[in-house]
């Protein structure tokens, strides 16, 4: 025989044991005993669910049965002395060492052999612990591969965990990461019976879809919180009392107090409330909000609005109804009750109760985490707190194609600085939902708090290792978890311009989300507002650049490690899809940071070319320009791509006009008009178009009614009879409805809005239908610097004359989106 025949032979061999080793390998069974009251328990019937399923992954099956005499090579039994007469038994043959607890969350789990069969036994302070401990197997079990030996006993440091459970799907995630309150989809507005149509129909529909959302929260051994931002109201709550938006209005208090009971009285079953107040309260369709801590004709100071509010809600929620009420302290300013430990103390005085009150902050002192100090108004006053915890990726939407954000050093960090003071009133966590667990930063974030809220002070280095296992397997999650441990500080170092960063209320201002906004309007101030706010980064930087340059060169540095880590773990993955998104992440992730890099870089180059005009400068910022185009073009062409690089393209409009001529692009920036100016230019164009509507009404075709909740920036297009709404900054558009009356023609006709409410300028038309955009209308809605929410309502009417028929021809340029 030839060799190479041989050799053939031979690998055929191998291949063929191997197969007939996988087919040969048997199912390993494992019973679940539970005792017949267990085992119709919600709680416990979902953790057994989970088992089964993730089960057959790992070519494990688990039986559940009742029968106590049912014999198997491996068993769990479930239940404690007094849910389970298993258990009893053994623990009345001596062969259980329980140790006892000292939590109803709590449980313990021991691993015996006992007649050579594996025996677990998982006992609880309540049916609620049993069902954690189920969970924890389970956690083991994905983690492993296996069911590994587990002797523990664990009870939750942080005994009160909150996260979102406005569906049965989210409520079952939330149980699996050790949640013990749950808030809902519905807010308080929408629950009430409020003597108005459609309010009164719609509500009443409500409130049957939530009692049953209620009722299997409860069955889960969860409570059911509903939420509201406040004050909002519908305006018939004002009219019956004949009420004023004044806090010194007695019949003002009476409304809101009767808003509330009528809450409870017609939902008791709900076990709390939810509030956040402030400027940025957000309500739609008929209801109103009104600013309590800072609006109304009133002289009362903020810590009086504030503690009046908090002890007339609780007379009701907690005196009367003996519900739960969670007050999130949170507010747009960094020196407000949220930040100030002063100004919270000035609120919380001995007057203020403290059942059933709990007061919820960021971990961090104001906005974005990063180069933030830690909350400190936790352990001023004996009112319980409950820590919010949001997600670290505030340069990044989840599943944006970058690497997740490990939380747990800062998170970790938090806690132990909160929990360190004797008798500490932190008593929770409060935490975002996970509709699907998997490879992103709020499934990070979800696991983290799992396992921290337990265990506060255990390795987080643990943590990562597991969810990295989890995920990719345990060959490859040593190394991963390396990088998940590299990632804050990729982030905090790469994202973050430190001296910029340091004292700002939002430590990150020139990045939201995925997008690298353009300040003010471009195409009317050719770019003038977004080189005034780099300007001020670059005189916050101005005396630490070279440090500036050290912070960002470091991230990028671990941006580069993390991917060669990325590149060598991915070896050791057998799935190629999960390998491939290991590797893109890392790609995606260093692209976006260098990109970061050189914006940062050729800011301030231009800056001090602007300052020195020397040629050297000159040269620099041509460098940096060009670098930073390639940087775009590099990270732009990674799979996933999805984000908006406008603050960028406008610095490269201005470095252009500056390397051409900087003696003239500094005079086009000094004479380019300012808000002021900008908000004439705009009332004039619209004066012009309200007189051409009213001249030309005879001609005037009715194209469109529009409305919508507006809250930020966006490009609203129209073609034919398709509207599209292109979002620049802030949140989406909310609650969306139009009616088309007719289709907009493919001609260079003159669009004209009527505006009908808006804040702000109003919506303006920035570009007419033309063939060269395809004959579509694009206006510009911009609720800037308004918080929260606002309606607005228009019509679109189409002339059939061009623009400079009608001398219309808008005072500005075509440029990129803003």
């Amino acid at each position: 025989m030839k060799p190479s025949l041989i050799k053939y032979v031979f690998i055929l061999s191998l291949i063929l044991a191997n197969y007939l080793q996988l087919f040969a390998q048997e199912t390993q069974t494992w019973n679940i005993v539970v005792d017949k009251a267990l085992a119709t328990d919600e709680a416990i019937h979902v953790a057994i669910d989970d088992l089964k399923e993730i089960g057959k992954t790992f070519n494990i099956e688990f039986v559940k049965t009742t029968d106590l005499k049912t014999k198997f090579a491996n068993s769990i039994i479930v239940g404690s002395p007094k849910r389970n007469g298993l258990t009893k038994s053994l623990l009345d043959k001596n062969t259980l060492p329980l140790k006892g607890l000292n939590c109803e969350q709590g449980y313990e789990i021991i691993t015996k052999k006992i007649d050579e069969k594996n025996l677990m036994v998982v006992s609880g302070g309540s049916i609620l612990g049993e069902a954690y401990s189920l969970f924890w197997i389970l956690d083991r079990l994905k983690v492993n591969g296996k069911i590994p030996e587990i002797n523990t006993i664990r009870e939750p440091e942080l005994k009160i965990r909150f996260s979102g459970g406005g569906t049965k799907a989210l409520m079952r995630q939330a149980l699996r990461n050790g949640a013990t309150w749950v808030w809902g989809s519905h807010s308080v507005n929408q629950l009430i019976p409020w003597d108005a149509e459609p309010e009164r129909t719609e509500n009443k529909k409500n409130r049957a879809e939530i009692n049953e959302l209620i009722k299997y929260a409860h069955s889960l051994h969860l409570k059911y919180i509903v939420y509201e931002d406040e004050f909002s109201y519908h305006p018939t709550l004002l009219e019956e009392f004949g009420a004023t938006l004044n806090p010194e209005d007695p019949k003002f208090w009476e409304a809101v107090q009767t808003k509330y009971r009528r809450l409870f009285k017609a939902m008791p079953e709900i076990d709390g409330v939810r509030h956040r107040t402030g400027e940025s309260t957000r309500v739609g369709g008929n209801f109103k909000s009104f600013d309590m801590m800072h609006a109304g004709d009133s002289n009362w100071s903020l810590a009086k609005r504030y503690r009046t509010w908090i002890q007339k809600i609780h007379e009701v929620v907690v005196g009367e109804f003996d519900k739960i009420y969670y007050q999130r302290t949170w507010v747009t300013s960094s020196h407000e009750q949220h930040s100030m430990p002063e100004v919270y103390k000035e609120i919380f005085t001995e007057d203020v109760p403290v059942k059933n009150l709990y007061m919820s902050p960021y971990m961090s002192t104001t906005d974005r985490y990063f180069h933030q100090p830690y909350n400190p108004t936790f352990n001023q006053t004996p009112h319980n707190m409950i820590v919010l915890l949001s997600p670290l990726n505030y340069h990044g939407k989840n599943n944006c194609g970058i690497l997740p954000t490990f939380p747990g050093t800062y998170y970790q960090g938090g806690l132990k600085t909160y929990l360190s003071v004797e008798n500490s009133n932190c008593k929770g966590a409060d935490f975002g939902s996970i509709q699907n667990e998997g490879w992103d930063t709020w499934t990070l974030t979800a696991y983290t708090v799992y396992r921290l809220t337990w265990e506060p002070n255990m390795d987080v280095k643990e943590i990562a290792y597991d969810f990295a296992a989890m995920y990719f397997g345990k060959e490859s999650a040593e190394e991963i978890a390396e990088l998940l441990l590299l990632t804050p500080k990729i982030y905090k170092y790469g994202m973050y311009i430190a001296p910029a960063a340091h004292g700002q209320f939002a430590s990150l201002t020139h990045l939201r989300l995925t997008t690298f906004p353009v300040k003010g309007l471009p195409n009317l101030d050719s770019g003038r507002k977004h080189i005034e706010f780099l300007y001020d980064i670059y005189l916050r930087c101005r005396p630490w650049i070279e440090e500036t340059y050290l912070y960002l060169d470091h991230g990028l540095e671990l941006a580069n490690k993390a991917r060669d880590i990325a590149n060598g773990a991915a070896s050791k993955i057998t799935d190629t899809m999960k390998k491939d998104q290991l590797i893109n992440n890392a790609e995606m992730t260093y692209r976006l940071v260098a990109a970061n890099n050189l914006y940062v870089k050729a800011m301030i180059s231009y800056f001090q070319y602007r300052e020195t005009k020397s040629l050297t400068d000159k040269n620099q910022l041509a460098n940096y320009s060009k670098e930073l185009s390639s940087a775009m073009e590099a990270f732009s062409k990674v799979p996933g791509f999805v984000y908006r690089l406008d603050g960028m393209k406008q610095l490269q409009v201005n470095i252009a006009d500056a390397l051409n001529n900087v003696e003239k692009a500094n005079a086009i920036l000094t004479n380019a008009p300012n808000d002021a100016g900008i908000d004439k230019l705009i009332d004039d164009q619209q004066d012009k178009y309200k007189e051409v509507l009213e001249k030309y009404k005879d001609e005037a075709v009715k194209l469109v009614y529009w409305q919508g909740r507006v809250d930020g920036r966006d490009l609203f297009k129209v073609k034919g009879k398709e509207i599209e709404i292109e979002h620049l900054r802030y949140d989406n558009i909310q609650e969306t409805s139009e009616e088309f009356f007719t289709t907009l023609p493919d001609k260079e006709y003159t669009v004209v809005v009527k505006n009908i409410q808006s804040r702000s300028f109003g919506p303006f038309v920035l570009e007419q239908p033309s063939a060269e955009n395809n004959y579509t209308v694009t206006l510009y809605l911009s609720d800037y610097p308004k918080h929260g929410y606002s309606w607005w309502k228009f019509e679109l009417y189409y002339i059939p004359r061009s623009p400079k028929e009608l001398g219309l021809e808008v005072p500005w340029g075509k440029q990129e989106a803003v």
